[in-house]
């Protein structure tokens, strides 16, 4: 109250005051609602990965194609018999989705019957579905692939079925190259083998 001025003697003064304090009040909560919730929508927008798979670290070892065998740390990922994996043979070299199918059967995974692609390709891929993209990289490091080409299934598909594949390896000349060297000296040891008992 300026000095000079009387309030009015109807208690209009201390009414008013009264009013801009509560609204004030009112404001000041809402404000610190609204943050609230803006800070934990921030927080619940993490991997949609890490959602599904768990988001717990693990460390696994992977063996490859060659037999050596490779440890990564990361988040859970399912288990090999829980994948539905079917190789396509994109490179041109006669058996290698057979010999592809054989290691991923070794290694535990649902094998779906080798096929060829409709294209031929340059390179490999590893083709994942929703929700299983950390399984794709985890096979494409298995098959010696950097995890870099695991990527999302392309619009239309390497092939016309994939008969409810969750993963796809697209074999291209590198790994037909890997697949025929892993089985290379299994074809020497029964040759050798062979000539020795002749």
């Amino acid at each position: 109250m300026r000095p000079g001025r009387h309030a009015a003697g109807d208690g209009s003064f201390g009414r008013s005051a009264g009013g801009a304090a509560f609204r004030g009040a009112v404001l000041l909560a809402l404000a610190v609602l609204l943050g609230t919730l803006l800070l934990q929508a921030t927080d619940d927008d993490g991997d949609p990965f890490d959602q599904a798979a768990g988001g717990e670290e693990t460390s696994q070892t992977t063996t490859t194609l060659g037999g050596e065998e490779e440890e990564t740390t990361g988040t859970t990922v399912r288990s090999p018999a829980q994948v539905k994996v079917i190789p396509l043979n994109a490179s041109g070299v006669s058996g290698v989705a057979a010999k592809a199918a054989a290691a991923l059967e070794r290694a535990g995974y649902q094998v779906i019957p080798a096929s060829n692609a409709t294209d031929r390709a340059t390179s490999s891929f590893v083709y994942f579905t929703r929700g299983f993209e950390l399984e794709a990289r985890q096979l494409a490091i298995g098959l010696g692939l950097a995890a870099d080409a695991a990527v999302a299934l392309p619009t239309p598909p390497p092939a016309p079925d994939l008969q409810g594949a969750e993963v796809v390896v697209l074999i291209g000349p590198d790994l037909a190259a890997r697949l025929n060297a892993a089985a290379s000296p299994t074809t020497t040891a029964r040759a050798a083998t062979a000539t020795t008992a002749g």
